[in-house]
């Protein structure tokens, strides 16, 4: 499969069906491109009407090329696309670009078309990019496949190779990346992607040597499967991924269906999946280039400190105030440091962290390198920004020329911002990130990269350092009709997978209850029916309940709620459980079986923190109880499991347990089920363990296997 990739970025004989010396037609900008372009490859237009289109012989048919054709493309109206496949097809061509549109993203016509356009290829093994896209660009070979009058643009070589399924969104990142001096390797527009798609290219770009970080831009997703394998490899391999995931809104996601007939998914859960892995995901094409810039110079921390270089105190502020909001840590200045670097910075000016030099480099113009390779050499420091006001009369390029040898000498990422007017600074930061020295505008952006590449690194050590972990499947099947698994039956399934659940019993009627043994009152009643999930909302619920006698009357109201509520439901008795007596707090958690990406476990504690101030933590996939346990700590209300104002502790050691098994329980599951919730799970005292109080299998089918 990569082989044949190949061809498609790197062909070396292209056939152009559709090509005409029509001005301004997409068969003759794409010839014109050819002719203007430094290709080394052979060009073939195909066109019975033309002899030569744009100085290149025309063929009248395909099949008419006596040469192997590495790649087709296809420039005709929608209607004639699949006669030109075929031609394709009889002259052994295996791979077809193909501009046009009128396909799915138009209306179920276009999307029959398209499929079944689809359908013929898979069966011919032939190779699809597009239908509905501008095309891509090898930037290395100067390659330009594409629509657009490339002509005169110059694109940056470098080792980013970007994917797009919007083709004027990959050429405007292409050109706004070169002029910030972010090189790259291709860009494909992947259009409406039947076949060859964005993650498909990704997967590409992490076996290409010729690429050393991916981007995309992304209106939905093919596969969650697919996308979590390439993400895996891509950290394995150490090479970045960075993206902007567009149909973010209601409106977006409408816009994204009528551009390139994307279902965008859930971006809420496309966000926990991306973290997973690494996958930086970022809001819009600034920072999408701002984050390339330092993932491209192959700088990487060690941890968040961050140490800055500043001539002006209140900048000095500002910078504090955005690395502490970004995650990051202010790094604690050694003694030692502090020394060394008073040997250039005067008695005056401060060598606390932020460095602030003031003005003291226009007299001794030293006193910056020193500053910047000090903390370089600094143990306790991770990665430096430096401000960098320089006027030009003062030649700010001599100075971004010692930043850019000190980087040289170190693995630490250096961020340089240098600041004035944009007609005096662009080529200054130009000139730093062309040589592997990331320049910003503004200090917010150097610090949002310096946070994007210490979550990169992060991860990739956590996932090189991680013990591999499996879902073990059991065989355990559940027969239902309906559409949830009761209580009952849930609390069977984590009572044998380690999470604890209260001693209960099934009452089917009110007889067995005078000969009710083995539970100990005060009880809780609770209907037990598949057709109601949500039991106390239609009085299907007792508390407190002291003796046999108020168990009797519980069970008769509690039949008449329900009954008068839902007279068609099929009740199996009341479900009797003994109740929590002792000191708790609530948690909630819940596992959705998100259809692109699988399990994805939330939770959080109960009540407002859940349902008003959604101070919850997700996770993808299964959770190891040291990942539970980080998952805890994250929560904004994580105090009031360790006793903040009232000095009680509860059992987080137990808590972390127990939301692992039911990550296991989940990650087991086999069939159509959508939710799995647990609410409330109870945390009692440092010591004394959780307990599951209610739980609900919620399912897509009639019938589940689970573990």
């Amino acid at each position: 499969m990569f082989e044949q990739l190949n061809q498609f970025f790197s062909p070396k004989a292209i056939a152009i069906i559709g090509a005409t010396e029509r001005e301004g037609a997409i068969g003759n900008v794409v010839v014109r491109n050819f002719r203007v372009s430094n290709y080394q490859g052979n060009v073939y237009p195909v066109n019975p009407r033309y002899e030569e289109v744009e100085g290149f012989f025309c063929y009248a048919n395909v099949q008419d090329i006596k040469e192997k054709i590495d790649m087709a493309i296809i420039a005709v109206p929608s209607e004639h696309v699949e006669l030109s496949v075929r031609d394709c097809v009889k002259q052994g061509i295996r791979n077809v670009l193909i501009f046009s549109s009128g396909f799915a993203e138009m209306d179920e016509a276009g999307v029959k078309k398209q499929d079944d356009l689809v359908a013929y290829c898979k069966q011919e093994g032939v190779r699809i990019l597009g239908p509905n896209t501008l095309g891509m660009i090898n930037v290395h070979e100067d390659l330009a496949l594409m629509f657009q009058d490339v002509g005169y643009t110059v694109y940056k070589k470098g080792e980013v190779g970007l994917v797009a399924q919007s083709g004027a969104t990959g050429s405007q990142v292409l050109s706004m990346a070169s002029e910030e001096k972010v090189g790259f390797s291709y860009m494909v527009a992947t259009g409406n992607q039947p076949d060859l798609d964005t993650i498909e290219v990704l997967d590409y770009y992490i076996q290409d040597e010729q690429t050393k970080v991916a981007a995309f831009y992304m209106e939905g997703v093919p596969s969650g499967k697919r996308f979590l394998s390439m993400a895996e490899k891509a950290l394995e391999v150490n090479k970045p991924v960075v993206g902007i995931k567009s149909g973010r809104s209601t409106a977006g996601q409408k816009a994204a269906l009528s551009h390139t007939a994307s279902l965008t998914g859930s971006n809420e859960i496309f966000d926990v999946a991306a973290k997973k892995y690494g996958v930086t995901i970022v809001e819009g094409f600034e920072q999408l280039i701002d984050t390339l810039k330092i993932f491209q110079s192959g700088k990487r921390p060690r941890g968040n400190r961050v140490a800055t270089v500043v001539v002006s105190g209140a900048v000095g502020i500002l910078l504090a105030d955005a690395i502490e909001l970004n995650g990051l840590q202010m790094a604690d200045l050694t003694q030692e440091t502090k020394e060394k670097l008073r040997q250039q910075v005067a008695s005056y000016c401060s060598v606390e962290n932020p460095v602030d030099i003031a003005s003291t480099f226009i007299l001794n113009e030293q006193v910056f390198p020193h500053a910047a390779q000090t903390l370089v050499d600094a143990k306790e420091v991770d990665m430096i920004i430096i401000h960098l006001p320089v006027p030009t009369a003062l030649d700010p390029t001599k100075f971004a020329k010692m930043f850019i040898n000190i980087a040289k000498t170190t693995d630490k990422p250096i961020f340089v911002v240098p600041t004035g007017l944009e007609s005096e600074m662009a080529g200054v930061r130009h000139y730093l990130t062309e040589n592997n020295v990331p320049a910003y505008r503004h200090i917010e952006a150097a610090v949002q990269s310096a946070k994007s590449i210490h979550q990169y690194e992060s991860t990739r050590q956590k996932h090189i350092d991680k013990p591999t972990t499996t879902s073990s499947k059991l065989s355990i099947m559940i027969d239902s009709n309906e559409h949830l698994i009761e209580e009952n039956s849930v609390k069977e399934i984590m009572r044998n997978h380690g999470v604890p659940v209260p001693n209960s019993i099934l009452v089917s009627n009110v007889e067995e209850i005078s000969k009710l043994s083995g539970i100990a009152y005060p009880v809780v009643a609770k209907i037990s029916s598949v057709d109601i999930a949500h039991k106390s909302d239609v009085g299907g619920v007792m508390l407190n309940i002291e003796n046999k006698e108020k168990l009797k009357n519980a069970y008769h109201s509690i039949l008449s709620n329900v009954r008068s509520s839902y007279p068609e439901a099929k009740i199996d008795g009341l479900f009797v459980e003994e109740m929590v007596t002792e000191r708790f707090i609530e948690f909630f958690v819940g596992v959705q079986n998100d259809e692109l990406f699988g399990p994805v476990l939330t939770c959080g504690l109960g009540g407002i923190f859940v349902e008003v101030l959604n101070d919850v933590s997700r996770k993808l996939g299964f959770v190891s109880k040291e990942e539970a346990r980080q998952m805890i700590e994250s929560l904004n209300g994580v105090a009031i499991l360790k006793g903040t104002r009232t000095n009680v502790t509860y059992d987080i050691d137990a808590l972390a347990e127990a939301i692992s098994n039911i990550s296991q329980i989940a990650n087991s599951l086999e069939g159509d089920w959508e939710d799995f919730e647990i609410n409330p799970l109870v945390v009692f005292e440092e010591g004394k363990g959780v307990l599951a109080l209610d739980g609900l299998i919620t399912l897509k089918s009639t019938s589940i296997p689970i573990s």
